[in-house]
This record gives structure tokens, C-alpha cells and sequence, in this order.
């Protein structure tokens, strides 16, 4: 400290101590530098003395001391969460914390007030901690927390909140997951492929049956055939079709009348018989 008060001067040239002072007053002088700010550190580069480069930052930087305290109050005053996890906004106050107590150190006896004035400012340490947290997270805990008698240290705070965090992060996750599979398992029945009920293929067959053995000769059908079942067919077709378009609006009604005509088309070819000729119509006059 003597390098730093200025109470060991500068040997005078040639003195046999000149070597040895200048080995520790720069060693001193690295020491200040490497613990300042790069922006502060290149405008004191110039100054290669111990006493006159702390002497210059002193006068520098001591003037606004209590413009700072408040300045650091008022950051622990607004200090909030804000969506961080509760790592990393513990650690924004610890930073004013250790920074205030610089400027404002506790002070020690041997009468007790110490002790008591250290536990005030540990409490109000952990109200500043309480009420910066996300409310809608940890409003209940806090308010238990609060309403302890005695109060729990810091330390104790902390961990709970901690513990908070990670089961509420849980339960996201798992809710998440849950409405990913949900998500997945609706996807999956809007693009299932649609089947033809019993009802519907029961009808179909019957149908098939009636125009091939009973229903020739009479009627206004095709070649002289009576076709009630084509009629019906197409008709639960079309019914199917239109109930499928509502299912999917991924097609468009074009889309839609092109897949019905085909379906016409494709059911049409499952006669080949009729669509060959070798049935042939007897006409009376």
C-alpha cells in the first residue's frame, strides 16, 4: 500500500534500491490496469506510476459515489424477471448487490449492531429477490414465502424457487407432448382413407344381383334392362361423395366431380359382360 499512498518515494538515480522499486511499481501498476475497464484501462495508459494512476482514478471516479448508489438502487427497485430463468435474473441482482456494497460496506463491531444490521439488509436483499419474480409462475410460493415468520434466508428462497422452475418447466413439457400427440392423432383421421359402411355395401351387392338376374326386358334401361340399382348406386355415390367433400377441404368441388366421374367410370367397367355385348334383349310387338 505504500506504492499506492505514496509514502515510498522514488529512489533518487543511481541508488542501489532504484532496481527493486521499479520491479514492484510496475508489477502494481499491471495489477490496476488488468482489474479496470478496457475503455478506462486506454485512457490511464500513459501513467506508469502506482501513487499517480490510482490517485487519478480516485479523483475521476470517487466524485459520483452517491449518484451511483442511487442509480444502483434504482435498478434493484425495477429489477424483474421478465421471462428469464431464475439463474440468470438471481445473478443480474447479485451483481448490484456486490457493487452497492463498495460503495456501502457493512460495518463491523463487537456491540452486535453488526449482526443485526447484516440480517436487515439479507432480508431486503430477499424481498428485492421475491418481488422481481414472475408473478404469474410464482405468485403463490412468494406470497407463503413472505408470509413465513421468521423469514428464511436467501439461500433457502432461492433453492425453493428453483425447485418451482423446474417442476413447472415438467409440466410444460409433458403438456406439450400431450398436445403433440393429440395434434398427430387428429391428423392422422382427416386423412385416413374413407371406407364404405355395411349399409352401403350391403346395397351395392343386392343391387348388382337384381340388375344381373331379374330385371331384363322390362324397364327403360340400357339394351332394353331394367337398371334400379345403377340409379341407387350412383346416388350413394354421389351421397358418399358429397359427405366425403366435407371431410376434407383440402379438394375443391372441380376436384370432387372429377373423383365422382371416375368412380362412375370405374364402376361401369365392373360389368364387362354388358359392355361386351354377349347380353342380348328380346323385343316384343
Amino acid at each position: 500500500m505504500s506504492f499506492i499512498h505514496g509514502t515510498l518515494p522514488k529512489p533518487a538515480s543511481g541508488s542501489p534500491d532504484m532496481e527493486n522499486w521499479l520491479t514492484v511499481n510496475s508489477m502494481i501498476v499491471g495489477w490496476i490496469r488488468s482489474s479496470i475497464e478496457p475503455k478506462v484501462r486506454s485512457t490511464v495508459s500513459y501513467i506508469t506510476d502506482a501513487h499517480l494512476l490510482w490517485t487519478e482514478l480516485k479523483e475521476r471516479f470517487s466524485v459520483g459515489n452517491k449518484v451511483r448508489i442511487h442509480q444502483i438502487k434504482s435498478q434493484l427497485a425495477s429489477c424483474k424477471q421478465d421471462g428469464q430463468t431464475v439463474l440468470e435474473y438471481y445473478g443480474r441482482l447479485a451483481m448490484l448487490w456486490k457493487e452497492l456494497q463498495t460503495y456501502q460496506p457493512v460495518i463491523s463491531c463487537s456491540c452486535g449492531a453488526a449482526g443485526v444490521l447484516a440480517k436487515e439488509k439479507e432480508e431486503e436483499k430477499l424481498h428485492q429477490f421475491v418481488m422481481g419474480l414472475d408473478d404469474a409462475r410464482f405468485g403463490g410460493l412468494c406470497t407463503s414465502i413472505v408470509a413465513s415468520d421468521p423469514l428464511p434466508s436467501l439461500g433457502e428462497v432461492y433453492a425453493k424457487i428453483v425447485r418451482e422452475e423446474q417442476r413447472l418447466t415438467s409440466a410444460k413439457a409433458r403438456e406439450q407432448q400431450q398436445e403433440a400427440i393429440g395434434f398427430v392423432a387428429r391428423r392422422e383421421e382427416v386423412l385416413a382413407p374413407v371406407r364404405p359402411s355395411q349399409t352401403e355395401t350391403r346395397s351395392d351387392s343386392a343391387n348388382s344381383k337384381q340388375e344381373y338376374s331379374g330385371g331384363r326386358g322390362r324397364g327403360g334401361g340400357r339394351n332394353g334392362y331394367n337398371n334400379p340399382g345403377r340409379g341407387r348406386g350412383q346416388a350413394n355415390a354421389a351421397h358418399a361423395t358429397s359427405s366425403n367433400a366435407s371431410s376434407f377441404p383440402e379438394f375443391t368441388a372441380d376436384q370432387w366431380k372429377a373423383l365422382s366421374k371416375l368412380i362412375q367410370e370405374k364402376s361401369g367397367e365392373a360389368n364387362p359382360d354388358k359392355l361386351s355385348g354377349k347380353n342380348t334383349s328380346v323385343m316384343l310387338f
